[in-house]
């Protein structure tokens, strides 16, 4: 079932279900100095597959740090059976962390293959996966994409272990978005390896 990020606001956030807790929570901040506030820069519009692994933790499937850097993940466990019963067992994590530039219309996701294993007898080497990212709905719904980046299609569990990240990327001209001076897009983005 598709969860969207807590924090997901306009008319993105009616696609999906949201989650029910916060992807990241930020310190709050005592009210019992008088000492003025100060405002935080913005955090960097970078996120690295450690960062990713962390803020995703074992029960989250998705993190962002703020709307300019987000990842998700999933892993996959295969069971392997000969004559109908279990022969060995082999798995492998994927994460995606999706980053943009202050004032770009180009989003960047970074697909990464991690901790892919394999134990007893299997067919893992062979396994094909394909992955692949889609945009099911835009705001508004006239949105034409350009897309680029080393996206592999579908390749062998053995050829993602070697390959092990690859890049995809997403852009929408100028010109398409929200009417006025904003010129805003709103879109779900959506992955898969099967």
């Amino acid at each position: 079932m598709a969860r969207l990020p807590h924090e997901t606001v306009g008319p993105a956030a009616s696609y999906a279900r949201l989650a029910t807790q916060p992807s990241r929570t930020t310190p709050v901040a005592s009210t019992a100095s008088p000492t003025p506030m100060i405002a935080a820069p913005e955090p960097a519009c970078t996120m690295s597959l450690d960062e990713c692994k962390k803020g995703l933790g074992t029960p989250n499937t998705f993190y962002l740090t703020f709307r300019f850097a987000a990842c998700s993940g999933a892993s996959f466990v295969q069971t392997w059976l000969v004559n109908g019963r279990p022969s060995g067992v082999s798995m492998f994590n994927v994460r995606v962390v999706g980053t943009i530039a202050k004032n770009s219309r180009t989003i960047g996701f970074k697909y990464y293959f991690t901790e892919m294993e394999s134990q007893g007898t299997t067919e893992a080497p062979a396994m094909k996966i394909g992955t692949k990212g889609k945009i099911p709905n835009s705001w508004p719904s006239t949105v034409r994409y350009t897309r680029g980046g080393n996206m592999p299609g579908t390749k062998t569990f053995a050829e993602l272990k070697v390959l092990r990240s690859f890049n995809e990327t997403v852009n929408a001209k100028p010109g398409q978005g929200s009417q006025g001076t904003t010129d805003l897009i709103a879109a779900i983005f959506l992955w898969s390896a099967r």
